[in-house]
């Protein structure tokens, strides 16, 4: 399964407020929230060539719940079908 961790990415790239979102178990929610605590090196949203601050949500993935990819390629997702 997975946990569902809201935080904010802040102006200066640091993660505050983690959150759980969607649950686990107890103890896989205290972990999610401990290793995104420890992540680093957040590049902020901006606006107007200035950083600002933005709720994000991470899946946080355990036991047999996949292999998690970040797409780095900066395209959006598309929707609907072809």
């Amino acid at each position: 399964g997975k946990v569902l961790v809201t935080a904010t990415v802040n102006a200066d790239g640091t993660i505050s407020n983690p959150t759980v979102a969607q649950s686990l178990s107890l103890e896989c929610d205290a972990e999610a929230l401990r290793v995104v605590s420890l992540l680093t090196g957040w590049q902020p949203a901006m606006r107007r060539s200035r950083p600002l601050a933005v709720l994000i949500q991470l899946p946080v993935p355990f036991g047999a719940a996949g292999v998690m990819t970040v797409d780095q390629s900066g395209r959006l997702p598309r929707h609907g079908k072809k």
